[in-house]
């Protein structure tokens, strides 16, 4: 597998992020009414949102690097829900893996594909999440109730974030076990 120079960075930046970004959530301590935080809440609270904003344009370049063609696959492989051939590649790789089999990523990627998409979908919203939060909260910690509603939005996000980052590491893991080390190649930085 090859990948553009400028994917191979995105992605190390998203990865690396986003990790980061789930580890600070679990230590940090928003701003509320009323609330003293400890110099290490707000270390950590303001860490996540600075890093939050970096996530932000990293993203919006990842989704300019698909919408100008720079990416290594077009758009229709990380979304294709539109596409009914699209789609039966998916399905099929789906039932090979309900039967045990996983496939060379060179050789089958739908799924793969499918996924790697569901992550960017999942990341941008909670990036766009977090960046209303980030403009919009007063620094007592006091909020409209719009404001509010998105900040739940975010903290849902959050706990599903992790759940695809164990399961997108768990399949890397499965596909190093088989042997399928041509998807290194993303972390290939030069």
């Amino acid at each position: 597998m090859t990948f553009p120079r400028l994917i191979r960075w995105l992605h190390l930046a998203l990865s690396v992020g986003i990790a980061l970004q789930l580890l600070l959530s679990t230590v940090m301590a928003q701003p509320r009414p009323g609330k003293i935080r400890s110099a290490f809440e707000l270390l950590t609270f303001s860490i996540h949102e600075k890093l939050g904003m970096f996530l932000l344009a990293v993203l919006l370049l990842h989704w300019l690097a698909w919408v100008f063609g720079k990416a290594h696959h077009e758009m229709g492989h990380f979304f294709p829900w539109l596409s009914p051939e699209r789609r039966r590649l998916v399905y099929a790789e789906i039932a090979e893996l309900a039967r045990f089999r996983l496939a060379d990523p060179e050789a089958r990627n739908a799924l793969a594909g499918a996924v790697q998409g569901l992550g960017i979908v999942i990341a941008s919203l909670l990036a766009m999440t977090g960046s209303v939060i980030f403009f919009t909260i007063n620094p007592d910690g006091s909020m409209s109730s719009t404001v509010h509603m998105v900040k739940e939005v975010h903290g849902t996000l959050g706990p599903v974030m992790w759940t695809y980052l164990v399961l997108h590491a768990g399949a890397v893991l499965a596909h190093l076990t088989l042997g399928h080390r041509s998807l290194l190649a993303i972390f290939r930085l030069q």
